[in-house]
């Protein structure tokens, strides 16, 4: 009597094994056929024929067994979770080897659901660092409760999803038909919405070195400043995020549920550990609310480097300025009133349209010299970073510029002069050099110079004051 199986295992093993047979029949007919493919005709008798037919029989055998063997992977990774691939010809699998779904089990506890988070971001490849990093935050958000809801009713989940990201958070589960409170459905979510490194949100950690960090500490700042967005001060988030962040790193570092293998599309088989750090262009489409052209103003520039003259080499453009380079020299610094030049911040990408339009809003609020014009459109950038001006009008660049009430020279139309090829170059090149990683100050408001209220932060002398 054959034996029985008696594991999800050895399932698996023996269906990897039948995977092993086939392709070792497969080697062994394409050998067959080039023996096959080399016989001629002999005294008139139709060998090279027969030959044929034979060779043609034995594909057709050799394809129907591959459709079978697939055919068999794919019922057995539904009935165990387990990716045949993952097993070895031999039949044996990794001793730490766990399913994907066995990683999300729980007792429901702090810890236990800490233990669940931290598996699956391993398991997608983040570093010991990171992960802690990411623990530090949702620890401080919701104490490892998926189901935690905000006292205002407005956050939910892990990483109290507010606003429009909690309206998308609610769809996509009722999208799949899972309850919004389930911990693996807001992991999974998680990931593909912020972690994933081709996210809006992803490309601004990879810049930061998120990915890459040996800092627990470092990584919770980083995932709360640029997917977590809280308004806590910097002596919470250090005394917080950061510090329980170190705690779960100490206590977790090293672990993991061991070699995932399963059927989710969703695992990743690349560490995102050794991404660089280098500053990369992020598209902000999918967070903005405006489509996205085909066509796209995309600057991409190589890390600073450090020599004498502070320039940082343009590796692509498809608008050019007419300088091959971002010669930073061309701005000047105003260390008093708070205006300091520096390179290689967020950079972003936006259409064709949407840069022309920034670059005529910064036309009209500005004096048109390449220091006023920065710094108007560094506050627009700014902006598209600060926590409580995403609240209100998100990420992308052109949502903050025409947002309602805020930049008069839009709501009044006094911008559209400078539309269809009338902006001045100085004011193309600071603008186009601001998406690429420049600004020169840290404010967020400004208003013309006759204003009285406030600061006599000038950038130039007939610029803007800023707060």
């Amino acid at each position: 009597m054959a034996s029985e199986v008696t594991s999800k295992e050895e399932l698996a093993s023996l269906a990897s094994k039948l995977d092993s047979k086939t392709i070792t029949l497969k080697d062994a007919v394409s050998k067959i056929n080039s023996s096959l493919s080399g016989i001629s005709d002999y005294d008139g008798i139709n060998v090279s024929g027969k030959a044929g037919i034979l060779d043609s029989n034995l594909n057709n055998v050799a394809t129907d067994l591959e459709t079978v063997v697939t055919n068999i992977k794919t019922y057995v990774s539904e009935l165990t979770g387990f990716d045949v691939d993952d097993f070895n010809a031999s039949g044996g699998s990794s001793a730490n080897s766990v399913s994907y779904d066995d990683i999300f089990v729980t007792d429901g506890s702090a810890e236990g659901n800490a233990r669940v988070i931290w598996n699956f971001l391993k398991a997608k490849g983040l570093s010991d660092a990171a992960a802690a990093g990411v623990l530090g935050n949702i620890q401080a958000e919701c104490g490892f409760n998926p189901a935690a809801i905000e006292g205002n009713g407005e956050g939910h989940g892990l990483i109290q999803w507010s606003f429009g990201r909690r309206e998308s958070l609610l769809a996509a589960a009722q999208a799949k038909g899972v309850d919004w409170r389930d911990l693996r459905f807001q992991l999974e979510y998680l990931w593909e919405e912020s972690l994933d490194p081709n996210t809006s949100y992803g490309k601004q950690l990879q810049q930061a070195g998120f990915y890459n960090t040996s800092s627990p500490s470092d990584a919770a700042y980083y995932f709360h400043r640029y997917v977590e967005i809280s308004n806590d001060t910097q002596e919470m988030i250090a005394n917080n995020r950061c510090a329980t962040a170190e705690s779960w790193y100490s206590k977790f570092q090293g672990t993991s549920a061991g070699d995932v293998v399963g059927t989710s599309s969703n695992l990743s088989s690349a560490s995102w550990a050794s991404l660089s750090a280098a500053p990369v262009v992020a598209s902000y489409a999918s967070s903005g609310g405006r489509s996205s052209s085909s066509s796209h103003t995309t600057v991409s520039y190589a890390t600073a480097s450090s020599s004498a003259n502070n320039v940082l080499h343009l590796t692509s453009v498809n608008t050019s300025s007419g300088d091959p380079n971002i010669d930073i020299s061309k701005y000047h610094n105003n260390l008093e009133m708070g205006f300091e030049v520096t390179a290689g911040n967020l950079a972003y990408e936006v259409s064709d349209e949407d840069f022309e339009l920034l670059c005529a809003i910064v036309a009209a609020e500005s004096d048109k010299s390449y220091d006023d014009s920065l710094a108007v459109i560094t506050t627009i950038l700014n902006r598209c970073e600060s926590p409580n001006w995403i609240r209100s009008h998100g990420t992308d660049p052109v949502a903050q510029a025409t947002a309602p009430n805020q930049f008069v020279v839009y709501q009044h139309g006094s911008y559209k002069k400078y539309m269809d090829g009338n902006v001045p170059n100085t004011v193309k090149e600071a603008v186009m050099d601001a998406l690429a990683g420049v600004r020169n100050h840290d404010y967020l408001s400004f208003r013309s110079n006759s204003t009285t209220s406030y600061s006599n932060n000038m950038i130039t002398p007939t610029g803007n004051r800023y707060k």
